[in-house]
């Protein structure tokens, strides 16, 4: 029995995702594991620290969680929506840091500021969308 296009195209978008989200999982595990060695911030609670110097479950788990639901929302949105939204995401991004830290999860040197991780979340979100878009 033949696929419909309809049906091949949301498995090839579908498929596309992996190396968009395995992208996003490296991205912030070697940024991470970089600041950290610089001393930039610090994860305090952390699961498995002797094991791991940065978060895990947030470079591995939430980040391609969250970049999975960006990009399935940033396909049904004019450019100028998904500008907005990298907007959106670059705030809430830093916001989230800033609560974060206020639980005792992120400790960032003074050296920090959070604009950096504005740009950032904002930065690794666009390129997980190429990505995605690429192998699309």
């Amino acid at each position: 029995m033949r696929s419909s296009p309809n049906q091949q195209s949301s498995s090839a978008n579908f498929k596309a995702y992996i190396p968009a989200l395995l992208f996003v999982s490296w991205l912030g595990t070697y940024l991470d594991i970089i600041l950290v060695g610089k001393k930039l911030f610090s994860f305090p609670a952390r699961p498995l620290p002797e094991l791991f110097s940065f978060n895990a479950v947030s470079t591995l788990l939430v980040l391609p969680f969250i970049t999975a639901i960006a990009i399935y929302w940033f396909q049904k949105m004019a450019r100028w929506q998904r500008i907005v939204a990298l907007l959106v995401f670059g705030l809430m991004g830093m916001l989230v840091e800033q609560i974060s830290e206020r639980l005792g999860w992120f400790a960032h040197s003074g050296d920090w500021s959070h604009f950096y991780s504005f740009f950032g979340y904002m930065l690794v979100m666009w390129l997980a969308w190429k990505m995605y878009r690429w192998f699309a």
